[in-house]
């Protein structure tokens, strides 16, 4: 029986696209180096910050890589959060969810700071980021983690992402996984809208 509902923010709770590029092009922009266009962000989208400046900063050390995020990305990226958008339904279901299922964030971002600023993050009764691990996804770790502090089994739990990563960390977890508006990456089920998220859980409730 699902008694948890785990989520991505990244492109599933939030759509932080264009703030997130804004975040890194100002952080290039102190280096001397290039912006990044829309088209060229795409395919870091989905990455960790600390593979992201890795990629893009090759001649920083992992050290200075690691200050430039805390020094940097985490100073800069409030003031980008208005250029984000909470997705479509998002907050309606996470009500509709909340009290009845045990709620958790599972993210490579490094704060969860932006689920303050979208005034959704009491909804959760667990929250995973980047620091709280030592493997990152597509490894289950974080999983583990967030069903460790919700004192719940893999059987009993759910998650919602967006990308390939989310779906390897969830199966390597033991966790059934949703993809959200991502028809590259194959699910358990695979959905476009937040609508379906409550009429899943309860189908695999009703089946258990």
């Amino acid at each position: 029986m699902i008694k948890t509902i785990l989520f991505d923010v990244d492109g599933v709770l939030i759509n932080t696209f264009e703030g997130n590029r804004r975040d890194y092009n100002q952080t290039l922009e102190g280096f001397g180096k290039k912006p990044l266009s829309k088209k060229e962000y795409v395919q870091f989208y989905s990455w960790p910050a600390k593979k992201v400046l890795a990629h893009l900063l090759p001649e920083k050390s992992e050290k200075e890589r690691d200050r430039i995020i805390s020094e940097g990305l985490l100073k800069i990226s409030p003031t980008h959060y208005k250029y984000d958008k909470i997705s479509p339904h998002a907050k309606a279901v996470l009500s509709k969810l909340s009290g009845r299922f045990k709620l958790g964030i599972v993210t490579s971002r490094v704060t969860p700071k932006i689920l303050k600023f979208f005034r959704i993050i009491d909804y959760f009764d667990a929250i995973v980021c980047l620091p709280d691990v030592k493997n990152h996804k597509p490894h289950p770790e974080p999983i583990h983690l967030a069903l460790k502090r919700l004192d719940v089994r893999p059987k009993e739990a759910i998650y919602i992402g967006d990308a390939q990563s989310d779906a390897d960390a969830a199966r390597g977890a033991g966790v059934k996984v949703i993809i959200y508006r991502n028809p590259k990456v194959k699910g358990d089920f695979n959905i476009t809208d937040f609508r379906e998220i409550p009429r899943i859980v309860e189908k695999l409730n009703r089946h258990k």
